[in-house]
């Protein structure tokens, strides 16, 4: 049974051919059912949240309200196999709660719609998939400052356009993948307190026309708020996945870029690393071969991430208001994304701690031209301006003099590891609150279960 069997489609798609309807069908359900499968524990959380609503406005009583809570927790413990006759996680969650408890497990949709439900499964897994990241990038952060403090004045040349440009350190280089990753944290927090309002309540859009307790269900599943307006909640879709979306997309760009600067520096014509042999593969040809292909596959992969992007930013253009199935095909950019985004991270940290570092490589492809803006602005300290300096610089370069070598200063910034160390107690707290959120939902079901027994 589906969640609008007994509505006024009732048996229309019976009417067509078996091979027909089933083809239908399989077309509606897409992937949905494959997907949900990552939604159902936090469809179940949301259920639990709902017939604690429905019990308080006096929809359940406290037998019926304690009978359905025992089943909801056996498939939070267990799961739930989803069916594709049933369509999504919705509709088979319904359909095992009625197949269990009879007439009794038909009330559990009551003054609920599949629009503010699948939203709200979404910004449950979108809020858990951030906090994954949010540690994740924190874990990569900190092995990126362990091994730049290992060579903080290692000196090494710094690129612009490909070419040599000024003096740097090989710390200082890992430093400013630090501070991306430090920003992708901030990004982070920015979406998870965007994303923080309950939909719950607002129905298929035009809210719900019995006394329902918005609030209740909100402060159950963790959120900060609600939803204040139900057809703005629906209309909505897709701005949550855009931003959680742009939030992989932004720290699978910063990983890209640090993964094309590491196989360049592991060239043989750099020689600055040594990238860990478990990380590569090698040639079904050429023996000699070591292939940096965890890098290029982080590479490859951020692609991705920015087509999911562009696919759920797309999605919703000039829909009307309310919700359109269209926003069907966001869920999957979304959960890949996410998906993609924790494997990359969480491999970069134990990719970071055996990278082999040779100072002296670094330091020997130092050229001349390099300290050239160094000579420049030390002429500035005597009076000359920088024009003038700038010419007479040219002028020795040109003609093949020795410039003065000059030892770049680390640049690590006022105090990383006060930074670092701020995070993570921010991302402790957020983390052991959201988990207290869960906790405290089940240990409730569990209790008001146990009471009727």
């Amino acid at each position: 049974m589906k969640t609008w069997s007994g509505g006024k489609l009732d048996g229309v798609s019976g009417k067509a051919g078996s091979d027909g309807k089933k083809a239908i069908e399989k077309f509606l359900a897409g992937k949905d059912v494959l997907l949900d499968q990552g939604l159902v524990k936090w469809e179940v959380l949301c259920t639990i949240a709902h017939q604690v609503m429905l019990n308080k406005i006096g929809v359940l009583t406290a037998a019926e309200l304690g009978k359905i809570l025992k089943e909801l927790l056996a498939f939070y413990e267990n799961g739930l196999v989803l069916k594709e006759e049933f369509e999504d996680v919705h509709g088979n969650l319904e359909a095992a709660l009625i197949a269990k408890l009879g007439d009794l497990g038909k009330k559990v949709h009551t003054a609920t719609s599949r629009n503010e439900k699948v939203m709200t499964d979404i910004k449950l897994y979108a809020k858990n998939g951030l906090l994954s990241l949010y540690g994740l990038a924190l874990d990569a952060a900190a092995a990126l400052a362990e091994l730049a403090e290992k060579h903080k004045h290692a000196q090494m040349p710094g690129y612009t356009h490909h070419q040599q440009a000024m003096p740097y350190t090989f710390g200082s280089f890992l430093m400013s993948h630090f501070y991306a990753m430090m920003d992708d944290v901030e990004l982070m927090k920015l979406a998870y307190a965007a994303i923080d309002n309950c939909p719950m309540g607002a129905g298929a859009g035009y809210s719900i026309p019995l006394e329902i307790d918005r609030t209740l269900v909100k402060g159950l599943l963790g959120f900060a708020s609600v939803h204040e307006n139900s057809l703005n909640a629906v209309s909505s879709r897709g701005k949550d996945e855009a931003l959680v979306a742009y939030v992989c997309n932004q720290i699978m760009l910063d990983l890209g870029k640090l993964a094309e600067d590491l196989i360049l520096f592991s060239m043989k014509e750099f020689g600055f690393v040594e990238l860990p042999d478990e990380y590569c593969t090698g040639s079904s040809i050429m023996p000699q071969k070591k292939n940096p292909d965890f890098l290029e596959l982080v590479k490859g992969k951020s692609a991705k991430t920015t087509a999911n992007l562009v696919q759920i930013i797309i999605t919703p253009r000039n829909l009307p208001s309310g919700y359109n199935r269209d926003m069907q095909e966001t869920k999957g950019a979304l959960m890949e994304s996410v998906a993609m985004t924790k494997d990359c991270l969480s491999l970069f940290p134990g990719f970071i701690v055996k990278l082999k570092v040779n100072e002296t490589k670094m330091e020997e492809a130092m050229g001349n031209d390099l300290f050239a803006t160094h000579h420049g602005l030390s002429m500035v300290k005597d009076g000359v301006p920088y024009k003038e300096a700038y010419k007479l610089v040219g002028e020795k370069i040109r003609k093949g003099d020795k410039l003065p070598v000059v030892d770049a200063k680390p640049d690590f910034g006022s105090d990383y590891k006060k930074l670092l160390h701020e995070k993570k107690a921010e991302f402790e707290k957020t983390k052991a609150e959201f988990g207290c959120t869960i906790e405290s939902l089940i240990n409730l079901a569990k209790k008001i279960s146990d009471s009727g027994k």
